[in-house]
């Protein structure tokens, strides 16, 4: 990403989106309920039971969870990486570039190619900072 002045002084942010879109997660809704139960009474080998589960639970937690969240991630960045060039690359799926002025007003180009995005990037920096209206098609 890159920021770019107008003679006029609107700053302007140019860039490359990466993703395709932006991922929103669903909120969980309260009315939906959730609560279980386990199935333990109130007598003693209940109770025992539970804290021995509870302390099995803490150290497989202390110890192990942190090895296996750092191997998930590698694996999750390596993936989706791996995905992305995939799709950019083989499948030649093009490449959304933006700009966005401070005001909220942005611009889009669908480009197919590195380099091809990258020239399209360089006009619309200069044009921006020269003071010219934005190309209507990307740069050929």
């Amino acid at each position: 990403m890159a920021k770019v002045r107008t003679p006029e002084g609107t700053r302007w942010k140019v860039g490359r989106r990466w993703l395709g879109r932006r991922l929103r997660l669903k909120k969980p809704d309260p009315s939906e309920g959730g609560s279980f139960d386990l199935g333990f009474g109130d007598d003693l080998g209940g109770i025992f039971a539970v804290l021995a589960a509870l302390v099995v639970l803490a150290i497989v937690f202390l110890f192990a969870w942190v090895v296996l969240a750092f191997v998930i991630e590698l694996v999750v960045i390596v993936v989706v990486v791996g995905a992305g060039l995939f799709s950019r690359v083989v499948l030649r799926r093009p490449w959304t570039l933006y700009a966005i002025d401070e005001r909220g007003e942005q611009h889009e180009w669908q480009v197919v190619g590195w380099r091809a995005s990258r020239a399209q990037l360089a006009a619309v920096r200069g044009a921006l900072a020269a003071g010219l209206p934005l190309p209507d098609r990307p740069a050929t």
